[in-house]
């Protein structure tokens, strides 16, 4: 029962909704008692029946995602290479493994190959994060539709925008 405590607990800090410790948080409406209620009944659920059906190992994968750069944030490369760089310390402290998905422009980025090859154990995993961004197109031929060098907007920054033939 002290993982229900510590949900329960979660719940209720909507209550802070609209305090001092919470300003910009919309006060709770009048379904909230009876939301609170019913994650309260899921979470002790699941507490009370999860640890007699779990026979084998329990895995949580800690999935990273890394790009090269974000047009919101100022400075993305560096920022970005750096919190990736605490990522993989965080991770190695903790002796975890865990699955690290480099966006196309990552990927081709010498420093994150360097990184990743310097700095992954064993048990971690390199996965391809499927968006694209402004070099995966050009690369493959195609004029770049976006904004930004990468561009979060679905008719550019993935698949689906791009016609059977572009995909080719």
């Amino acid at each position: 029962m002290g993982h229900l405590s510590k949900w329960q607990n979660l719940v209720r800090k909507s209550d802070l909704a609209g305090s001092e410790y919470a300003p910009n948080v919309p006060s709770p409406n009048s379904r909230a008692p009876a939301f609170r209620k019913f994650v309260s009944f899921v979470l002790s659920f699941f507490a009370a029946v999860l640890p007699a059906v779990a026979s084998g190992p329990r895995i949580v994968n800690i999935y990273n995602f890394v790009r090269n750069s974000d047009s919101r944030i100022p400075n993305s490369q560096e920022v970005l290479y750096e919190a990736t760089t605490q990522q993989i310390q965080l991770i190695k402290q903790a002796n975890l493994p865990a699955t690290w998905a480099l966006q196309y422009d990552a990927l081709i980025n010498p420093r994150y190959q360097k990184l990743f090859k310097e700095q992954l154990g064993s048990k971690d995993e390199i996965a391809a994060w499927w968006e694209i961004p402004r070099p995966l197109a050009e690369n493959a031929g195609l004029k770049w539709r976006g904004r930004f060098d990468w561009d979060w907007v679905a008719n550019v920054g993935f698949s689906p925008g791009y016609t059977p033939e572009e995909r080719r």
